[in-house]
């Protein structure tokens, strides 16, 4: 009894009411790392002790994720890190979990840290489950660290770098190195400070290309926005909704609002497939399978949350900077709001009920009606013979009419097969066909059609270089009629003499 109450009295020795005996935390640093460090100071040797004089558990501060057990931390220590919402968000990894959390989940969640279930927690956040991308660990740069002791004389480790979306360090361009997985394994966790790991205790990061550096680095940008500029809100069927709407932006979704999901899998794996070899993003190997993997997931109505890493993959993907996502959330946020989900859901397939409209009311044909709207007339003209429904109009024969000349002089001239069919009221169809049964005049189309891309397509890449200097060829690419994936495709040897500087990385 003697011995309780000398360490109670002890106890309250440690924490008086005003905390000055504690250290103050560093701009950015985790709660694990002011837990180090105390630890440190405090001369003491056995973390699991540590551990229970702050938390009131003995191995509750040992996470470096999620610890728990908080109300006890914030009472022994006064709230000496500010708040429960600002310890969390600002000190351990739920900051990147919180923009897609409902504020419900994530006042329940702050219940059970608070309380110490931590499994209950880690269960809502998705992290109970198995995997690379759901799993957190202790990571650094160099360069920062090397900084950190020469201008403190000791480390930390930054909340920033706990995020699983964070493998770069923005400030230096260099990839993260991380600490062993079995550092944080129950028997031997301890609290660790970067400064103090030999390299038998690191994951040495490979070399990596520039092209997986930049897509890292752009990432990163996501990711730190996020964590930003919003705290919760963002709803997984506005989500949903939201990358759909930038789906058909990019031709992915069909006029009925059907994903294009072999389309959309064969851009990002020509894009992101190096993603697969970095350790926190190895779901990006599955994209390529028949269902899509976390790409099928995320446009899909399934059940559930998804990982806010595979979020962020996507959305770097899909658009150009975040304030272009944030502008196409907010339309479809504001749709759900004012007039309910299912008007939301019209924005994806509202180019079937334009056309049907242009045809009905605005009595454009096939052709004409896909121009307005800017879709191949093959796509409208399939969706309407699906659909059986809409009363269009039919054209008569050509061959042998004043069209047919017109015809041949337009195909000779190299124009497009869309362009003729809207200026003689063709069908498409009817082009490709007639150009079939004629190899020599087919031949002749082609050569001259093939002349005017080039050209057509020289001069948009021109001009887009010419309207952004120094804009990077990523998102150069970007750009909507931008010409460099046809050149790329059709006329390299001009493009090489173009933009000499990114054949040679």
């Amino acid at each position: 009894m003697g011995y309780k109450g000398t360490a109670a009295t002890a106890f309250d020795e440690l924490f008086p009411a005003a905390p000055d005996c504690l250290p103050q935390a560093f701009a950015g640093e985790t709660l694990y790392s002011w837990c180090a460090r105390y630890h440190r100071l405090n001369g003491s040797n056995n973390p699991r002790v540590t551990s229970r004089r702050l938390f009131g558990h003995s191995t509750a501060g040992l996470r470096p994720e999620l610890p728990s057990h908080l109300a006890n931390f914030q009472n022994n220590t006064h709230q000496h890190l500010g708040c429960l919402d600002e310890l969390l968000t600002q000190r351990t990894v739920l900051g990147v979990f919180a923009p897609f959390l409902a504020r419900g989940a994530m006042a329940e969640i702050s219940r059970h840290l608070s309380s110490g279930n931590s499994v209950a927690a880690r269960a809502l956040l998705g992290l109970s489950k198995s995997g690379q991308a759901t799993r957190t660990s202790l990571r650094f740069c160099p360069e920062c660290i090397n900084e950190q002791l020469a201008a403190y004389a000791v480390t930390w480790w930054q909340t920033k770098n706990l995020w699983p979306s964070i493998c770069i360090c923005q400030q230096h361009g260099c990839l993260l190195v991380q600490a062993k997985d079995e550092l944080l394994h129950r028997s031997s966790a301890d609290f660790f400070l970067a400064h103090e790991l030999d390299a038998s205790r690191l994951n040495l990061p490979p070399d990596a290309p520039s092209a997986q550096l930049q897509l890292l680095d752009g990432i990163a940008t996501w990711t730190t926005t996020l964590v930003q500029h919003i705290n919760g809100g963002l709803d997984e069927s506005a989500l949903r909704l939201t990358y759909l709407l930038q789906a058909k932006k990019r031709g992915w979704l069909a006029l009925d609002g059907s994903l294009r999901l072999k389309a959309l899998q064969e851009s990002f794996l020509s894009q992101c497939a190096m993603l697969a070899t970095v350790p926190a993003f190895h779901f990006v190997k599955d994209a390529d399978g028949i269902n899509g993997g976390f790409l099928g997931s995320l446009y899909r109505q399934y059940p559930g949350h998804r990982h806010p890493s595979k979020h962020i993959v996507l959305m770097n993907f899909l658009f150009a900077e975040p304030d272009e996502f944030f502008k196409a959330y907010a339309t479809v946020e504001r749709t759900i709001s004012e007039a309910g989900i299912q008007s939301a859901q019209k924005l994806v397939t509202d180019t079937s009920r334009k056309l049907i409209k242009l045809i009905e009311q605005a009595g454009h044909s096939v052709s004409s009606a896909a121009g307005v709207l800017d879709i191949p007339a093959e796509e409208a003209l399939a969706h309407l013979n699906r659909r059986n429904d809409v009363a269009r109009l039919r054209r008569p024969h050509i061959v042998g009419t004043p069209r047919e000349i017109q015809l041949r002089e337009m195909l000779r001239d190299g124009r497009t097969r869309t362009e003729i069919a809207e200026s003689l009221s063709l069908r498409p169809t009817f082009i490709k066909d007639y150009l079939a049964q004629r190899p020599e005049l087919k031949a002749q189309w082609e050569a001259a059609h093939t002349a005017r891309e080039t050209e057509k397509h020289r001069t948009q890449l021109v001009a887009a270089l010419n309207a952004h200097p120094g804009l990077p060829i990523k998102t150069i690419r970007r750009l909507p009629k931008n010409g460099f994936q046809w050149l790329y495709n059709n006329d390299r040897e001009w493009l090489q003499e173009v933009l000499p500087a990114i054949w040679k990385r």
